[in-house]
């Protein structure tokens, strides 16, 4: 985030911190911030990897057996933030009438 940048900005400017204190500090935190972007950008392409390789499983029928959600996991993403759970077998009036709902709740 930028805090970090706000807060040597204002040791440098508020409490005469000297530039070259300033430059190192900025160039950490710079060097920070890229490390942890490449991180999170390396675990979402493992993520998207896995995601790929069972989808594929799935597509060539090497895995038939339908994901069972429990209870609990259903009351978890609910809580955090998720608008409904479609269950299979999907009917189609079932869907589109879960999707309006869902993109009118987004409206207000």
């Amino acid at each position: 985030g930028i805090i970090p940048f706000l807060l040597v900005t204002y040791l440098f400017v508020y409490e005469n911190m000297d530039l070259t204190d300033t430059v190192i500090l900025f160039s950490a935190l710079a060097l920070f911030s890229i490390l942890t972007g490449f991180s999170l950008m390396r675990r979402s392409a493992d993520q998207l990897v896995n995601l790929s390789r069972e989808t594929g499983m799935i597509e060539a029928g090497v895995k038939s057996e339908p994901v069972q959600i429990s209870a609990e996991d259903e009351k978890k993403g609910l809580e955090l933030g998720a608008m409904d759970y479609i269950k299979k077998p999907i009917q189609k009036e079932i869907l589109l009438l879960r999707v309006k709902s869902a993109l009118e709740k987004l409206k207000r």
